[in-house]
């Protein structure tokens, strides 16, 4: 079934261009529009023990700024606090950049923080592999572990991984398939709609890059392209204590 795209008005983009470590303020957007179709969630671990028995992974299609995209997420329902990462799995400065952040990542889901991981897919041939692992995801499997291996290959032989890899690792963490057999087809469809939506909607400048969002300004810092493990810390940690990153000096 083909997703509806949704609307949205009243996006403010700002943005500064300080070098790979600037930020982008974005004002509230106001949304509406129909919600896009949503594969069967099952939650759970699978494979080895690692993430996916310390955290929880759902798919949620309300966030604030992907309202009517199935985005995969994962920490507290009710958090002030969203970090949107887009990232593409051909993208090596996104591969440098996780490998580096994971641990700190997911350690934030335990502050209050939400995680929401936006497939912007700017290298047209990671299509196949972006679906395959959302349905891991929505199918109760390990992909967190996944995406971490992934990346962990792409630094470690400087080149993108591949779908026969990805199925070794699945193999590898005892994943038994997806819950429909329509995943795949229906995920690709999500996959390239979320994409236009990131990049043509949200203004995001490419891969990767994180946003920031705290919903009770309603207010989103968005830092594109790499940045040092230290210098994303201090942005977050200043944003977990509340205060405003628009007068903050990238670093």
């Amino acid at each position: 079934m083909a997703i509806s795209y949704v609307k949205i008005t009243g996006i403010l983009l700002l943005l500064i261009v300080i070098g790979a470590s600037s930020f982008m303020l974005i004002s509230k957007p106001s949304i509406s529009g129909n919600q896009a179709s949503e594969p069967t969630v099952q939650t759970g671990s699978s494979g080895e023990q690692g993430y996916q028995d310390k955290y929880e992974i759902r798919m949620d299609s309300n966030t604030r700024l992907l309202g009517g995209y199935p985005a995969i997420v994962i920490g507290p329902k009710d958090a002030k606090l969203e970090l949107y990462i887009f990232y593409d799995l051909y993208c090596p400065y996104c591969a440098r950049d996780f490998t580096e952040s994971l641990d700190y990542m997911m350690s934030l889901t335990e502050r209050g923080v939400k995680l929401v991981f936006v497939d912007t897919v700017v290298h047209p041939e990671a299509v196949d592999m972006h679906a395959e692992l959302r349905c891991v995801a929505f199918s109760g499997g390990p992909y967190i572990e996944l995406l971490k291996d992934l990346y962990a290959s792409f630094v470690e032989k400087d080149e993108p991984p591949s779908m026969e890899f990805l199925k070794q690792l699945e193999s590898k963490y005892g994943y038994k398939g997806h819950s429909s057999n329509d995943c795949v087809k229906k995920e690709k469809y999500n996959v390239v709609s979320m994409t236009q939506y990131a990049i043509q909607q949200l203004g995001v400048p490419g891969t990767p890059t994180k946003v920031i969002y705290n919903l009770e300004k309603n207010k989103a810092w968005a830092l594109p392209g790499y940045m040092p493990l230290e210098a994303f810390k201090r942005y977050m940690e200043d944003a977990i204590a509340g205060k405003d990153l628009s007068i903050r000096q990238p670093s």
